[in-house]
């Protein structure tokens, strides 16, 4: 069951580079690195919105682009920046109790 956000993060993924235009960029593939980090950049958005309706995320790379390419039936040039898994937490964890370093032990403000 996809989330609406993931449909929505899909169109991101899917952007043709040869497509792009951003006039300050005077290469392709310097195109091509700045869409990838606005991606990223949208991606760190919806995990703070899946967040923030109660939904836990997990961005991945390294994944079976080529896979998920088909799956999903994107054009082979298309570029895959990162999966996201997005799920409720089982509070019982999977395999063993889940463990969270307490938020005041990672997270000072001065």
């Amino acid at each position: 069951h996809f989330h609406p956000w993931c449909l929505w993060c899909n169109c991101f993924w899917n952007w043709n580079f040869s497509d792009v235009i951003l006039a300050r960029q005077a290469k392709l593939s310097d195109n091509r690195i700045v869409a990838h980090k606005s991606i990223a950049l949208a991606a760190q958005n919806f995990m703070i919105s899946m967040a923030a309706i109660n939904y836990d995320t997990c961005p991945m790379e390294g994944t079976d682009t080529l896979r998920i390419k088909k799956i999903l039936n994107l054009p082979s040039k298309s570029e895959i920046n990162m999966v996201i898994g997005c799920g409720i937490r089982d509070e019982k964890g999977l395999y063993n109790k889940q463990f969270r370093v307490p938020f005041e032990k990672v997270y000072s403000h001065y």
